[in-house]
This record gives structure tokens, C-alpha cells and sequence, in this order.
């Protein structure tokens, strides 16, 4: 075997290492690639658990019996709220808009997705009914970010305001309520 012969061959054997390679990076960079989709999706859930903590722990709050209280004087506008039932009120919902911005914005830098951004959006808008929230809502939209106020407000001007919470009517309508259910399904166990 001649030199040339020998380098042609050195040649060829270089090149199918180049090819070898190039399929091994191929295979490394779909690896990759594969690992940062995971990932990603990994955060979204973790910043979706966080929100929905976030969301659970302000619901649990309410329960508590101090602010419960506060809440059920405040929202109802009973003549026994407070200014110690207003404060609590007052950081409450200063709580609840924080909330509600960080899943703004988590929406709209792409970290939340359309489905749960419209539930929450749903919710907000209930909860911004109240004239009590609203009332909070124009206390503290100064501290907010223009692209949240401006989302909020379009939620205000498009949500009409819910009457009063009278906690009388509630309870019997709720009474009411679970006496229907369990006619019907005492009915339904006859039949």
C-alpha cells in the first residue's frame, strides 16, 4: 500500500469520525432539548402549586376566627364593623391584589397558560362584585403596576356590583338549599 493510498484511507476513516460525531452531537442536542422541555414544565408546576398555596392560604385565613369576623362585618357593611375589622380588611385584600398581580403577570410574561388565567379571571371578577373589594380595589391601585390597574379596571367597569350580603338571607337561602337537596335525593332513593 502505497502513501497516498494511506492517506485516502486516514481521509476516509476521518471522515466517517466526523459523521460518527455529528450523529452522537444530533442525538446529545435532542437530549437536551428533551431535558429544558421537562424543566420548563417542572417550573410551570412548581409556580402553579406556589399560586395555588398562595390562594389556599389567604382561603384558610378567612376562617380564622379574627378575620373571619372582620370579613363578615366589612363585607356586609354590618353596623358592628370596627376600624380594627377595617384594618384587617384593608390587609386582606391588600394580600388578595398581590396575589392577583403576580398571576397577572405571571400570565403575561408566558409562565401561566390561557385556561387558568381565564379561571382566575373569572374569580377576580366575583370577587370584585363585592362593593366592600371595589371599595379596597381604588385604595390600592395606586401601588400597582400599570398594566395590572388597567387590567383590573377593565374588570370593574365590565362586573357589576353585587348587592349587599344581608347574612340573615344567606343563612336561610343555604338552609333552604340543603333541605331541597336532601328532599331530592330522598326521592330519588324511593324511585
Amino acid at each position: 500500500m502505497s502513501l497516498s493510498d494511506l492517506a485516502a484511507l486516514g481521509s476516509f476513516v476521518s471522515g466517517f469520525a466526523v459523521l460518527i460525531s455529528l450523529v452522537f452531537v444530533y442525538f446529545q442536542l435532542r437530549q437536551v432539548g428533551a431535558q429544558i422541555e421537562q424543566a420548563e414544565k417542572n417550573q410551570r408546576a412548581a409556580m402553579g402549586q406556589g399560586r395555588t398555596n398562595r390562594m389556599v392560604e389567604l382561603a384558610l385565613r378567612t376562617a380564622e376566627p379574627g378575620l373571619s369576623d372582620a370579613l363578615s362585618h366589612v363585607l356586609t357593611n354590618s353596623a358592628e364593623a370596627t376600624p380594627h375589622h377595617l384594618f384587617q380588611y384593608l390587609h386582606y385584600s391588600r394580600a388578595l391584589f398581590l396575589n392577583a398581580e403576580d398571576t397577572f403577570y405571571q400570565h403575561a410574561n408566558g409562565l401561566l397558560e390561557q385556561e387558568p388565567f381565564e379561571g382566575f379571571s373569572r374569580a377576580i371578577s366575583v370577587t370584585l362584585a363585592n362593593p366592600a373589594t371595589r371599595l379596597m380595589w381604588r385604595a390600592h391601585r395606586a401601588a400597582f403596576g400599570h398594566a395590572f390597574v388597567k387590567f383590573i379596571d377593565k374588570l370593574v367597569e365590565n362586573t357589576p356590583l353585587d348587592p349587599l350580603v344581608v347574612p340573615e338571607k344567606e343563612l336561610e337561602m343555604w338552609r333552604s338549599g340543603i333541605a331541597r337537596m336532601m328532599a331530592h335525593q330522598a326521592a330519588e332513593r324511593r324511585t
